[in-house]
């Protein structure tokens, strides 16, 4: 059973903002291109959850909370941890009473490269007895979407029964949505799994504490625990509890923080108290040895006097010395795939008729198209006159930056012209792909666009006739589907049994799914690109 209570305590910090709040959103879409398609992979379209701290806690409008958490970020002091960033702790409160030091944390990410960020908060208005984690879809702030690590967030549910699916509760929170813009200014191309107690309990935080703990061993992801510190205290007291607690956090002790709460159940000394400790916890059983203190303010530092008493934030960076950031030029997920060194000397194989006048022309209309739809929000319809340009022919358009890719949509059924096909592709890649928010106007300099040219996939009788190096690969198997162009594998120094398996995985499927029950089709690709 929920039962509504009223959040008073960090309520204040959001009347800097009118309350046009919107509401959470099935299948919404916002500045789409017209006729957008899906990648091969079929089945219903996942919800999008519109995050509704917009307009509240953080301007609406994308312009203006993008050049507010740029400022933050351009303002943040020190230089950039060298040691593996294993978990963060940033405060929740409106942008411009928490901003300036949440920055500080949000900053250390730049350059770097995480699969997935995990957040945990707690909730404000609902009072529910188990952890709330959100696991379908994307959520969307006003700078984009980002999409849910479904399997990472099933895992973690996994652990424990406790664990649930329960979107509801994610309906409203500030907690979780006041990280995500400064999660979309620093990175790219990661994945989201939102967790929110429902209650802060003893039982609870032991709970996700060795869920996370379990369910991240080896893996390229993110810790956050959203936290703001002492709540509505005179600013000389604040400064007092929030040290304990800076201590505290500083020696990885949450039980000492539990201390610290008893008979607190207000959350006066640290609101969030709950997701601190369970990111202590987590990170240090991960690795991390070292808490860093980068930044602590008050509100009264801030933004000045209020008349109620000051909030206290707080910076840190949960850091493992002995490790390694992965940085952003490098997709740890393909670094890691190893091959035998006769196959890394594979050599793809394309064919394709198009003459290189034409093959210069596609990529000029997909930059064209891609730099008109980031920056105005319109389409590009583009006029040519090349005959090779009017014939009808399935195209894919990846986006990468340094090497990491950024994005890339399908389409393969051949109804459409290449120059018109190629135009819309680039559009839907830099804002469709699920696997990553939308691309921003300051990334468009660094991004280079390949274009994939397709023949007519055909199937085959069985894997064995896939020839790796020439064959882009469609499996299928019940409701799953997904593809491989033909320079994967080589890129990859996969043999045909590691591509397949990886392919399974892609559809969803576990990665032995390919042996039984699964078709195949096969197709060509003609394949050419900006230089980087």
């Amino acid at each position: 059973m929920k039962i509504k209570i009223v959040a008073v305590m960090c309520a204040v910090m959001c009347l800097i903002f009118s309350t046009g709040a919107c509401a959470r959103a099935e299948n919404a879409e916002k500045n789409s291109p017209p006729a957008a398609n899906a990648p091969p992979a079929s089945g219903p379209k996942e919800p999008v959850f519109t995050c509704t701290s917009a307009g509240r806690w953080y301007p609406d409008d994308p312009a203006k909370l993008r050049n507010m958490v740029k400022g933050f970020l351009d303002k943040a002091e020190g230089g950039q941890i060298t040691d593996r960033i294993v978990a963060l702790i940033a405060p929740h409160a409106g942008y411009p009473f928490s901003g300036p030091v949440a920055a500080h944390a949000y900053k250390q990410l730049e350059g770097l490269h995480f699969d997935s960020v995990v957040v945990v908060g707690f909730s404000h208005h609902e009072f529910a007895p188990e952890i709330a984690v959100h696991q379908a879809g994307t959520f969307r702030t006003p700078l984009g979407d980002i999409p849910v690590d479904a399997d990472l967030a099933a895992a973690i549910m996994a652990e424990n029964p406790v664990i649930k699916y329960d979107p509801a509760i994610f309906v409203g929170e500030h907690s979780l949505d006041n990280q995500l813009p400064f999660l979309q200014m620093t990175l790219s191309g990661f994945t989201l799994v939102p967790i929110l107690f429902g209650s802060q309990t003893p039982e609870n935080i032991n709970i996700l504490s060795d869920a996370l703990a379990r369910a991240l061993k080896g893996k390229n992801v993110l810790l956050v625990a959203s936290s703001d510190m002492s709540h509505f205290w005179p600013q000389d007291e604040a400064n007092r509890i929030d040290a304990e607690t800076i201590s505290r956090v500083t020696a990885f002790d949450a039980d000492g923080i539990a201390q610290m709460m008893q008979g607190d159940s207000s959350g006066r000394k640290l609101c969030g108290f709950g997701a601190v400790q369970v990111v202590l916890r987590a990170a240090g059983a991960l690795g991390a040895d070292e808490a860093l203190v980068l930044k602590y303010a008050t509100s009264q530092d801030t933004f000045g006097p209020t008349g109620n008493g000051v909030v206290g934030y707080m910076a840190v960076a949960l850091v493992d010395k002995k490790g390694k950031n992965t940085l952003i030029n490098v997709n740890p997920k393909e670094a890691a795939v190893s091959a035998p060194p006769e196959e890394k000397s594979m050599k793809p194989h394309y064919g394709g008729d198009l003459t290189e006048a034409s093959q210069k022309e596609l990529l000029a209309i997909a930059r064209k198209s891609l730099e008109t739809y980031i920056r105005t929000g319109k389409t590009y319809t583009p006029d040519s006159e090349n005959p090779q340009l009017q014939s009808k022919r399935g195209v894919f358009v990846t986006l990468t930056i340094n090497g990491a890719l950024r994005g890339c949509m399908g389409w393969f059924e051949p109804n459409t012209p290449l120059a018109e096909i190629v135009a819309r592709q680039a559009a839907v890649s830099a804002t469709q792909d699920p696997r990553f928010p939308e691309v921003r106007p300051e990334e468009l300099p660094a991004i280079a666009i390949e274009i994939s040219v397709l023949s007519m996939p055909r199937y085959v009788d069985s894997c064995n006739d896939i020839v790796v190096g020439r064959d882009g690969v469609i499996l299928e198997k019940g409701n799953r589907r997904a593809t491989f162009l033909p320079q994967v594998a080589p890129e990859q120094g996969w043999d045909l049994a590691a591509m397949l398996s990886h392919l399974a995985m892609k559809a969803g499927l576990p990665a032995d799914g390919w042996k039984q029950g699964a078709r195949f089709q096969v197709y060509t690709a003609q394949v050419f690109g900006e230089t980087e």
